[in-house]
Formats: C-alpha cells, sequence, structure tokens
C-alpha cells in the first residue's frame, strides 16, 4: 500500500529586492504582486538605520579585503616579494 507524501504549505512568501528603493518606486511593485491570484496582503518593510549602516559597514569591509588580495596579486605578477 503505497502512502501519498503530504507536500509543503506556505502561509507567505518573502521578496529580498536587489537594492533598496524608495517607497513611490516600490509602488507599482507592491500594486502587482498585490493582484496575483492568492495575495491576501502586501506591504514594503523600511530599511533600519542599523541594517542600512551595518550593510554598509560590511560592504566595505569586503572591499577593503577585496583592494588587498588584489594589491597582493598584483605584487607577484609583478615579480615584488
Amino acid at each position: 500500500m503505497k502512502m501519498d507524501q503530504m507536500t509543503t504549505r506556505f502561509n507567505a512568501l518573502t521578496v529580498a529586492l536587489e537594492h533598496n528603493i524608495r517607497e513611490d518606486e516600490a509602488e507599482s511593485l507592491l500594486q502587482a504582486i498585490g493582484h496575483l491570484r492568492g495575495v491576501l496582503a502586501v506591504t514594503g518593510i523600511p530599511v533600519e538605520p542599523q541594517y542600512y549602516t551595518g550593510f554598509m559597514r560590511a560592504k566595505a569591509q569586503l572591499t577593503a579585503k577585496i583592494w588587498r588580495a588584489l594589491d597582493e596579486t598584483s605584487d607577484e605578477t609583478a615579480g615584488n616579494p
């Protein structure tokens, strides 16, 4: 006797945006998502200053590491110790 496997059910979906957008720019996107079948509610989540500050610090640290790695690579290719 074969048992039917239950599929996973979702009660919400999360959409991550490529970059922060202004509220007026998001309005048409929010409306479009709201028109999809089965959507009960759509809302934007404002960027909190702590999140933005932390993101920018992490980005700066990663950028600095990349530049250091590139600098070390260029030294090695140029024959500099």
